[in-house]
């Protein structure tokens, strides 16, 4: 490994050549880079090796999709973090927001433009489920995240998804907010904590086969499942998630959960009375969907 660092340090070197992964293991920590984080982990093990230089292919290694709906002061705290946090990766990435039709006279578009985004805009409220759907199919990237315009989650959960997918090549990794190193529940509201967690017992012993948090607000996949899942996905609004989970487990995907921690919790627009009767609706006709054969490949499937 030393000799290899002191190379670079002397060579420059174009890092889209390396094809696997290497892996950096230190006690309580790993540190892992393939084409997409090499730089960052020789930054980080050398800082003053700042000055070599990358040069990338100009198709992202990962895209992050926040749908936003009225969300432009939500973007503008939340989304300068997300994005010194990307760039600290050293890796090509970039974000989409898709304005799920706000009517806010431009303001969502002009935030997002002004940090530098893709953005599109759906010409009326469609559902976040059409949001994200179209996010993710305009994504480029290698590795596709999507989560919500606040970003709720800490930072380091896309580093950990990132490892998932690429090093350990799971096809989805979602957060899980039940895992035991979560941090979530205690910091919202009792009746969104019980509206959870009737959810979570429906569909898990109904649709998603004993998952018990489909509704976590982070989800990341590799690019060709991302294009396969969401070039069938037909939930408009906040059972689309299910709908993920459905798919992939009939896909025989491998999936893996990850510990989330919320950092941020400002754009929950959840109304229970109204959207409780609507998840259920969902929810059967995602089996509907199935039996009308709905869910059949339209894209070449990444070998399972």
């Amino acid at each position: 490994m030393e000799i290899l660092l002191q190379f670079l340090l002397i060579h420059p070197v174009n890092f889209v050549t390396w094809e696997r992964a290497l892996l950096y293991q230190a006690k309580d920590s790993f540190i892992f880079f393939s084409d997409t984080l090499i730089c960052y982990t020789i930054r980080t093990m050398l800082p003053h090796a700042a000055h070599i230089s990358c040069s990338f292919a100009p198709t992202p290694e990962l895209t992050i999709v926040l749908p936003a709906y009225r969300a432009a002061d939500v973007l503008a705290q939340n989304v300068p973090a997300l994005l010194d946090y990307l760039n600290s990766l050293a890796l090509t990435h970039e974000v989409i927001v898709v304005d799920d039709g706000s009517q806010d006279h431009g303001r969502t578009g002009d935030v997002a433009r002004r940090l530098g985004c893709r953005y599109m805009e759906l010409p009326r409220n469609a559902g976040k489920g059409v949001a994200v759907r179209q996010g993710m199919l305009a994504a480029s990237g290698r590795f596709r995240i999507f989560t919500d315009a606040d970003v709720p989650f800490e930072l380091e959960a896309i580093e950990s998804i990132l490892y998932y997918l690429d090093f350990k090549e799971f096809h989805f990794v979602t957060g899980d907010r039940t895992l035991p190193d979560s941090r979530y529940f205690a910091r919202v509201s009792i009746a969104r904590r019980l509206a959870s967690a009737a959810a979570s017992t429906i569909v898990s012993r109904f649709i998603a086969g004993g998952w018990l948090d489909t509704q976590c607000g982070i989800k990341g996949f590799q690019g060709r499942v991302a294009d396969d899942l969401f070039s069938v996905a037909r939930i408009r609004r906040f059972a689309f998630d299910v709908e993920l989970f459905y798919v992939a487990l009939k896909r025989n995907y491998d999936i893996k959960r990850i510990p989330v921690r919320l950092r941020s919790n400002d754009t929950s627009s959840v109304r229970l009375a109204v959207d409780g009767p609507s998840f259920v609706a969902d929810l059967a006709r995602i089996r509907w969907n199935q039996f009308c054969g709905r869910y059949r490949p339209r894209t070449h499937r990444p070998n399972s």
